[in-house]
């Protein structure tokens, strides 16, 4: 039976479809008329998008200033909008943003329904928990019959062993990280770079480690509007860009010496050529390792502090999911 809730809900599908596809094909004309990137980001999660004396740093940050130093060259040319929650699709829809990084699963209701498309993985996001040294926990299956501090949300990190922990609930995750830091339980589950972030600020009374485990890491992903191939063929290759970049060795450092390689120097001479089929100006990959580095590079930056493992997030060759079409 259709309901009116279903109906309403088409409908409402619908219009923000159309009105997508009505805004979605100006946005690199609207970007260089305005002279800047408007970007959605995570409104504070550290390593990924926060605000400081020091101004906006992560990795969602640098994504949004590569993509500007891409398209305007200049990576400063972003005005970053915090946004909360699922806030940001309605602000991409309507054309408020041009470019949502905000830490976005990939997942099938934005890219199908939503009238938004869902560019390349720039993040894999790895379950993991952290446990006491003296529980004698080595990998997943050893959390059976364990004390597990659980929060909304935790299920999945421990996927299959949920029923044979000992389960404690908390409301909150930081308040589940005080019941850890106090003893409360032997492990503490959740998304592997939140737990890195946590566990630097325990006390150095605690001895812990961090473990990895085997569930498939979700990709985080950027969005944008719906049916702008333009647009979507520049950010998706400056991400690409920024890997192939880090497989090349090239990096702020190595790029003003560009020429005495000449292997990586016809690449970037070949991206030049492509990127003015996009609407680049030449010069365009210079620019964006120039102002922001290499992925490793922008990784190491805002994760380095952390002691947060590549994992998932090194390029495939070396054990990872990354993977970036080559620049021919």
């Amino acid at each position: 039976m259709i309901t009116t809730r279903l109906i309403q809900g088409i409908i409402t599908s619908c219009i923000a479809m159309l009105l997508s596809q009505l805004l979605c094909a100006s946005t690199l004309q609207d970007v260089r008329q305005k002279n800047f990137i408007d970007c959605g980001v995570h409104s504070s999660l550290p390593g990924f998008a926060i605000q400081s004396d020091q101004g906006w740093q992560g990795l969602e940050v640098d994504l949004c200033r590569a993509v500007a130093a891409a398209v305007l060259n200049d990576a400063q040319k972003v005005r970053f909008t915090p946004i909360a929650s699922e806030q940001g699709y309605n602000l991409l829809q309507s054309g408020e943003i041009d470019l949502l990084v905000r830490h976005n699963e990939w997942t099938m209701l934005p890219d199908t329904a939503l009238g938004l498309t869902f560019v390349t993985p720039w993040y894999y996001q790895e379950q993991a928990f952290i446990a006491r040294l003296e529980a004698g926990i080595n990998q997943l299956s050893e959390l059976s019959k364990k004390k597990i501090c659980l929060y909304p949300g935790a299920e999945k990190s421990i996927n299959g062993l949920a029923d044979s922990v000992k389960r404690i609930d908390f409301p909150s995750f930081g308040i589940a990280v005080k019941a850890f830091e106090n003893s409360q339980c032997d492990a503490l589950p959740g998304e592997v770079s939140r737990l890195a972030i946590a566990r630097l600020n325990f006390p150095s009374t605690i001895k812990t480690q961090l473990i990895v485990t085997d569930i498939a890491a979700t990709p985080i992903a950027p969005l944008i509007r719906q049916g702008d191939h333009e647009w979507f063929k520049i950010v998706r290759w400056t991400i690409y860009w920024l890997l192939n970049a880090e497989n090349l060795g090239v990096t702020q450092t190595s790029i003003e010496q560009l020429k005495s390689d000449q292997h990586a120097f016809q690449i970037i001479k070949a991206a030049d050529l492509s990127g003015s089929a996009m609407g680049l100006d030449a010069n365009w990959p210079i620019q964006v390792i120039r102002q922001t580095g290499n992925y490793a590079e922008i990784f190491d930056r805002h994760f380095g502090d952390y002691q947060l493992p590549r994992g998932a997030n090194n390029l495939h060759h070396k054990g990872g999911l990354h993977f970036a079409p080559p620049i021919e």
